[in-house]
Parts: C-alpha cells; sequence; structure tokens
C-alpha cells in the first residue's frame, strides 16, 4: 500500500498507520491476519492477509486518520482443490431467549470446494461466549449424520430446535454451527466451518411512557429515546404523533435513558433499572432559548444578593435572573440549556428555561477561580485553590477526574488540536506557567511559561494561537503547536500604571482579541483590542469599572464587558470599537459568557472536519444571515496539493437522529466527500459531466451530483456557486491553495433551513 501525492509520486516521508478492511464482501468473508501496519518509507506491507470465503468481485479499503481512503481493485477468491464444507444462510427463530427457552436454528450446509463430498458428515450447534469455537462453548445440539453425497456448490438445507439451559446466565452471546463438528470429512479449509449469530439470554423488559412540553403538556412527536449502558446505544426509537414512545426487548440491566428533540433541552435519567415487564418514564421538555443570550456571574459585592442574569444579546436586555448563594465564573453549554456558575467550593448548575438549581456539584475551594465546558457540552473544567483541575461528567453531574495543574490556578479555555480531540488552557499565577491538557487522557501534556502573574486565556478559533493575559501589562502569545510563547505584546500608551490583564475572548473570524484590563477607576479601567495578524494592540475602549471579563456573541459584532466595580454590563460594537450599550444586572458582575441559545448549535455540533473538531458553534450564523464565512486552519499537510475534507461532512439533527433518520424527516443532511484539486481542466456541472477521471471526486447531495473533472479553483467555486443559486443546499468549499497547506473557507445555510 503505497501513500502517494495528488501527482501519483509515493511520498517517501510518511510513516503513517495505514488498516486494511473488506469493502466488497461477495462471499461473506472474514479478513485475518495483520491489517494495521506503519507505512516505510511510504510503503505499508500486508504479508499476512487471508479471506476465508471463495466470492468473485472482493475489494479491500485502506484507511488512515491522516490520509484520504482508497479502495483496492476488484479480485476473487477461489477455492483450491479438494473438499469445504461452510454454514450459510444462518437464522434464528428468535434473538431473546429466557434461560430453559427454545428457538429453531436454521441453516445451509453448503461444499464450497472443487470435490464431491462423499462422507457422513455431522453440524453441532453450540451456545459460546463470542463468534469463535472453542473447546468450552455449551453444545446445544447434533444433527442427524447426512449420508447422501454433496456435490460441489450443492447446499443442504437444515432446522432444529434447540434449549437454552436452565441454568444460563443473562447476557448476550452468539448461537454457533459448526459444520463437519466430528472432523469426517477432509478438507481443504478447516479454518471457515463455523458460522455464528448474536442473541439475548435472559429477561427483558419494555421503557415506555410519553413526550409532552413542559408548558403545556402538548405532545412532542418525532423526538428520539436512546437507551444507553457504558455510553453506548442499546437500542432507540421515535417518539409517536400522540407523544409515546416504546422500546421493548432490552436486556434486564441498568441503563441510562436520553432523550433529544429539536428545539428542547435534552434530558438524560440515570440509572433505570429495567427487569421483565414494562417500566415507565414520561419527560417533560423545556424549549432552548430562541436567541443567543448573554449569561453574567453577579457576584453581589458589595449589595448582596448574588445572582444569575441572562441578557437578550438581540435587544442587549435583562430576560432573567435568579438569586444564588455565590457567584463567580459561569459557562454555559452551547444550546444555552445549562449553565454551570462556580460558587465557593461547588459548581451551581442552572436550568436556563425555568432559572432554577438542578444540581450541586462540590469541587474544592475555587471562588475565583476558572470554568469551561468542552465543544460538545459533556465535560466542565473547574480550577481549584488546590492547583487542580476538576473535571465533571455534565451527564451524570459528577466529578470523574482531578488534574494536577501549576500554583493558583486562574482561568481556563478550550480549544481544537489537530487530532480532533481539544486542549484545556489553564493559566497558573504564581508559577507563572500555561498548563496544558489533553482531554482524552486527562493529563498535562505541557507547561508552558510565560510573563508572571498570568489571568486571563482565549483560545484562537482554529486552536493554532492561545493569547494570555497578564497582571503586568502585557499579553502573551503561545503557538499550540509547539507550546511555546511566540510573542508578547506591550501596552505601547496605558492611561494608567498597575493593569491586569484579565478575561479575554477573540472573535469569531479570529482577527481581534479583546482584553479586559482590570482597573478599578472609569479614567484607567478599559478592554484593549489585539490584531491577531500583527500581535499588536490597535485600539482601546475607556469607560469601564473593574473589567474583569469579556465574551463576544455569536455574530461578532458585540462584545459584552462585566464592569466588577459596578452594576453594569457594557456592549462594544465591533465596527467602532465603542460602548453601544450599558445593562444593570446586579452589584459586582464578575464573569460574562455568550450561549447560542437556540438550536442551530447542536446541529452544527459534530462537523467531522478534517483534524478539526472545535467549532465555536453558533458563531457563524444571525437571523438574518442565512451565510456566513469562517476560517479553519490547516486541513492537510503533505506533499500532496490539498485536500478540502478526508471523510463526508455531516450536519447532523439536534434531535440526535441518524443520517438516514434525519433524511427521512428534514431531506438533510448535506454530505460533502473528499474535494480534490488536481492540474487544470474543464469542470462541469450534471449531466454533461460524462468523462470518467480517477482521481476526481465529487460531492453529493439530494438535488444534484457535482462532479469535477481537475477543475481550477475558480472553476470549483463558480460550480459551487451555481448549484448554490439552484437551490441545492450544499455545504460549500472556498479554498486557497499553498505551499504544503490548505487554508479552507466554507459556507453554510442556516442550519434552521434544514429543519422547516
Amino acid at each position: 500500500m503505497k501513500v502517494q501525492d495528488s501527482f501519483g509520486n509515493t511520498v517517501t516521508s510518511s510513516s503513517v498507520s495505514i488498516t486494511i478492511a473488506i469493502e466488497n464482501n461477495p462471499g461473506g468473508g472474514a479478513l485475518s491476519g495483520t491489517v494495521t501496519k506503519n507505512a516505510t518509507a511510504g510503503v505499508a506491507t500486508f504479508s499476512d492477509l487471508k479471506i476465508d470465503r471463495v466470492g468473485t468481485g472482493y475489494t479491500l479499503a485502506a484507511s488512515s486518520s491522516e490520509l484520504i481512503d482508497a479502495t483496492s481493485n476488484a479480485f476473487n477468491i477461489t477455492s483450491p482443490s479438494g473438499k469445504d464444507l461452510v454454514i450459510e444462510a444462518l437464522t434464528l427463530s428468535s434473538t431473546t431467549v429466557l434461560p430453559g427457552g427454545s428457538l429453531t436454528v436454521s441453516y445451509n450446509v453448503a461444499n464450497r470446494g472443487t470435490t464431491t463430498v462423499t462422507e457422513t458428515y455431522t453440524e453441532r450447534i453450540y451456545l459460546s461466549s463470542n463468534a469463535t469455537y472453542e473447546a468450552g462453548d455449551t453444545l446445544l445440539g447434533t444433527s442427524h449424520g447426512h449420508t447422501q453425497d454433496l456435490a460441489t456448490n450443492v447446499t443442504h438445507a437444515h432446522s432444529q430446535a434447540v434449549t437454552i439451559p436452565s441454568g444460563t446466565v443473562a447476557g448476550s452471546y452468539y448461537i454457533l454451527v459448526r459444520a463437519d463438528s466430528l472432523t469426517a470429512v477432509t478438507e481443504v479449509l478447516e479454518g471457515n466451518n463455523v458460522t455464528a449469530k448474536g442473541i439475548t439470554v435472559g429477561p427483558t423488559g419494555t421503557v415506555s411512557g410519553t413526550v409532552a412540553e413542559a408548558s403545556d403538556g402538548s405532545p412532542i412527536s418525532g423526538a428520539l429515546v436512546e437507551a444507553l449502558q457504558g455510553g453506548v446505544v442499546k437500542a432507540s426509537t421515535a417518539s409517536a404523533a400522540n407523544g409515546s414512545y416504546s422500546i421493548p426487548g432490552l436486556l434486564a440491566g441498568t441503563y441510562d435513558v436520553q432523550l433529544t428533540a429539536i428545539g428542547y433541552a435534552t434530558e438524560i435519567r440515570i440509572g433505570i433499572v429495567l427487569s421483565a415487564g414494562t417500566t415507565t418514564l414520561n419527560f417533560s421538555l423545556n424549549r432552548t432559548p430562541n436567541q443567543p443570550f448573554a449569561a453574567v456571574a453577579v457576584t453581589g459585592y458589595p449589595d448582596p444578593p448574588p445572582q444569575f442574569t441572562m441578557i437578550d444579546t438581540a435587544t442587549n436586555t435583562v430576560i432573567g435572573t435568579m438569586t444564588l448563594d455565590s457567584a463567580w465564573p459561569v459557562a454555559t453549554t452551547p444550546d444555552g440549556t445549562r449553565a454551570y456558575v462556580l460558587e465557593y467550593n461547588s459548581v451551581a448548575v442552572v436550568d436556563t428555561a425555568t432559572r432554577s438549581v438542578i444540581a450541586v456539584i462540590g469541587v474544592g475551594s475555587a471562588s475565583l477561580g476558572g470554568i469551561a465546558l468542552s465543544p460538545d457540552g459533556t465535560r466542565v473544567y473547574v480550577t481549584n485553590s488546590y492547583n487542580r483541575v476538576a473535571v465533571i461528567d455534565t451527564r451524570t453531574n459528577a466529578v470523574v477526574a482531578n488534574i494536577t495543574v501549576g500554583q493558583d490556578p486562574e482561568r481556563i479555555a478550550v480549544g481544537p488540536s489537530e487530532n480532533r480531540s481539544y486542549r484545556v488552557y489553564v493559566t497558573n499565577y504564581t508559577s507563572g506557567t500555561v498548563s496544558v491538557i489533553d482531554t482524552a487522557t486527562n493529563s498535562v501534556i505541557a507547561t508552558v511559561p510565560v510573563q508572571p502573574f498570568p489571568i486571563g486565556v482565549t483560545v484562537t478559533p482554529d486552536g493554532r494561537r492561545a493569547y494570555v493575559g497578564h497582571e503586568l501589562d502585557v499579553i502573551s502569545v503561545i503557538d499550540t503547536t509547539s507550546n511555546s510563547v511566540i510573542a508578547t505584546i506591550s501596552d505601547p500608551s496605558p492611561p494608567c500604571d498597575g493593569h491586569h490583564f484579565w478575561g479575554g475572548t477573540i472573535t469569531p473570524d479570529g482577527r481581534f482579541a479583546y482584553f479586559a484590563d482590570a482597573f478599578t477607576l472609569p479614567v484607567c479601567g478599559s478592554v484593549v483590542v489585539v490584531d491577531t495578524s500583527t500581535n499588536a494592540i490597535v485600539a482601546r475602549v475607556m469607560g469601564f469599572e473593574a473589567p474583569t471579563s469579556v465574551a463576544v456573541n455569536p455574530n461578532g459584532t458585540g462584545v459584552y464587558v462585566a464592569n466588577y466595580a459596578s452594576d453594569k454590563v457594557s456592549v462594544i460594537d465591533t465596527a467602532t470599537n465603542s460602548v453601544m450599550a450599558t445593562i444593570t444586572v446586579g452589584s459586582g458582575p464578575y464573569d460574562v459568557t455568550v450561549a447560542c441559545g437556540d438550536e442551530r448549535s447542536k446541529i452544527i455540533q459534530e462537523h467531522l472536519f478534517y483534524k478539526v473538531n472545535f467549532v465555536p458553534l453558533c458563531s457563524y450564523f444571525t437571523q438574518t444571515a442565512h451565510s456566513q464565512y469562517f476560517d479553519f486552519p490547516e486541513l492537510n499537510k503533505g506533499d500532496y496539493s490539498w485536500a478540502l475534507i478526508k471523510r463526508p461532512l455531516v450536519i447532523p439533527a439536534s434531535s440526535g437522529y441518524g443520517l438516514d433518520k434525519w433524511r427521512q424527516l428534514y431531506g438533510g443532511p448535506r454530505i460533502v466527500n473528499s474535494a480534490y484539486r488536481n492540474p487544470a481542466r474543464n469542470a462541469c456541472l450534471p449531466p454533461s459531466c460524462t468523462k470518467g477521471v480517477p482521481q476526481s471526486r465529487h460531492m453529493h447531495g439530494d438535488a444534484a451530483d457535482l462532479k469535477n473533472e481537475s477543475a481550477t479553483m475558480q472553476e470549483w467555486q463558480n460550480m459551487w456557486d451555481k448549484a448554490w443559486q439552484a437551490g441545492a443546499n450544499y455545504v460549500e468549499p472556498q479554498s486557497q491553495s499553498g505551499l504544503g497547506h490548505v487554508h479552507a473557507d466554507w459556507r453554510f445555510r442556516d442550519p434552521l433551513d434544514y429543519a422547516k
């Protein structure tokens, strides 16, 4: 298997890991041998692969996390001369049975060899814990000896009732049928005699109930209900028009039952014990906020009470307030249904629809620490005074890890990484460092020395830079690839001495970073604007009172500023870098963040961007503009020209439906296959695209099948524009090729269009 560039040259520097699997499987064969190997000088050699079934037209697929998948030429598997008995067309009368219960096993015995079987042959049926025959498997039945000759490619059908032993422990098993179990026939292939089928043994139960809207009790249809064990979906269904649902045939055990529906907050019931019979679970769902909103933690200092406050970013008015025991940093889920507010030694989980505390999670003393959520909303990261970061599972509201970082951790930020996971960046005030946490392992993978007394930290949308604010009038810029400081930004004209660059935020397009300069007096308190292309302060907005936190709204037009020494949140117009609104929220607003507040975030949450899985979710859409542009980092590095995306890009339903169900309901999502640039030739649109070019890639959609035959970049763009204008709801790439990297812009139609 060769790793090649777009011109067919072997990339001799490549040592990537490549995995081989059967793609077209005409004989139902199984591939064995070493199926994953690393390339050496650009070539991966697989020398021990075997397929155990004959067939015409097999193909193999090669895949790698760093390369575009490839498919082999078709080939045939033929049997060597001799006899070869196999079991085919295995079926079970039931895939669920109680201990002591019976079922019928039906199958065909086939001779796929080249010589007639004249011996008496016998099959045996076993109950096994896996799909491979082992000496300890439980014998369930034996066929009578077949005395009639079995010629080449002739089959013999057989059925037999078997009984599961009454003492069998409930669980998942396999029914195995083993050909020539008494080894009376000398076969050319002895390793293909067994065929298996999965079965569940034990009492089964049903979970059922209704799904209704919390406000008026009206039924919700089309909601996805999933029964999970260990995070794995065991069964699912959708609610009917009257809101009812039922999932039968669940093996007795403990499940989490999760319900998701477009426009509603996801609900999950943890630890539901199912046994024989029916367990009833009724759901009442709250609608998600329809607009993005700013969430503000108001400390109540010096005038109590502490509060959690929500601001409508469309009107810049307060839309909800609730009292808390204390309120310091705050973070929200991408869809805005939950807020996590750090109190003195715990995290309060707020249901934003009802503005009520639904859980309190102990994390240790952490009143002035930092808090952040993972892009998918499944983890909360909280700093505390024990020099640790607590990791909370938002499904269970439990601390699942504690990670030791530097001394006196302050703020915390989350950003993407090249391996399609994400990183957590923690400023350590006394240590003068930034800890970098790998969320896949919950471990510190780098400690970056920075200027003294780091506080605020924010990460660019592409994940390539982290900006760190310090108490000493400087901002450090970290290259997240090398985890080293590449620039230190000094304030050229501070209005006062003793600045404290606390909270920071970066606009959705990644062009500007805003840092709060937390000086108490209005004459000194300010927000500085950093041009990320030059790493220079290009503007300063004055008139704030101890600004401690900043957050940008989804479309990048406004930055929200918490004025800790007042009762105000200010809003900066990013077009003019001037204050365009001031909102009264209560005494001592300390932290502010902005949530999407609608189902767009869920719809676009799981983009399968090559090497990128972090998107600031709602940051690229507004209620009025259905097409906006945004940038991603290098999508591919190597000697080949460019590749936009390795795998199909799927915009999943906010309800969590799979692709087929989402298409059935809403005519989407749209999928883009690998786009690939070759030397310039002519582009065309269907139906005129008839010339088959081996290297061409194409884009699939509902309205058309666009094919590019080695087009220039401009031809690509013209083709996509035509499809867009014609109403094909595609994801639209705009790309520019460079030396050794790709920089791509993507334009989406508003995901809400898909749900209409």
